[in-house]
């Protein structure tokens, strides 16, 4: 009874620094910044997986298509059978960033935020984060924040979620991706 009531309270607590997580980046995102374009103008649009399907040689197209079924199984509260095609995804094609990406988001949505860093470094081995379009790197910044208010680093959570915030504001304004926000 008393591990149940400490575990309700450390839910809690977690809910409650999301929350306030969110109030504050609703807050910068409202607070225009000086010398910065008009937010009309400088939102990209929301990145999507399902769009690259056809993109790239037949392997990049094979491990993009069990990413996304990946997505699907995550979605559908499979973790198991998500990873395990996150897993294939990245031995059929270990140079596409974006299995590391969504194995990145499942880790994180998972219960294991400290393994989600390890696999966004790996992406930004493969790729610097400046040659990524921008709504990826918005799902960089987006994950890392997220990971680090997971394993409860708030001072250093903040910059990388008013990042993703700035980047993809409808995606990342609740700081977290869904696995439908990132198909």
């Amino acid at each position: 009874m008393v591990s149940n009531f400490a575990t309700q309270i450390k839910r809690g607590s977690q809910w409650l620094s999301l929350w306030c997580v969110g109030l504050i980046l609703l807050g910068i995102s409202c607070t225009p910044q000086e010398g910065s374009a008009p937010t009309s103008l400088a939102r990209p649009e929301p990145f999507h997986l399902s769009e690259l399907i056809r993109k790239g040689d037949a392997r990049r197209q094979a491990s993009t298509g069990l990413i996304l079924t990946g997505l699907d199984f995550d979605q559908n509260g499979r973790p198991d059978r998500a990873a395990a095609q996150y897993q294939l995804a990245i031995e059929l094609d270990p140079s596409n960033p974006l299995a590391y990406l969504a194995f990145a988001r499942h880790f994180c949505d998972n219960s294991n935020p400290l393994q989600s860093l390890s696999y966004l470094d790996k992406l930004e081995n493969l790729q610097p984060i400046h040659e990524l379009p921008h709504g990826v790197r918005a799902h960089v910044a987006g994950i890392r924040g997220w990971a680090l208010l997971e394993d409860g680093n708030l001072e250093r959570a903040i910059p990388y979620l008013r990042q993703a915030r700035s980047l993809a504001p409808s995606t990342w304004a609740d700081a977290r991706l869904s696995p439908e926000e990132l198909r």
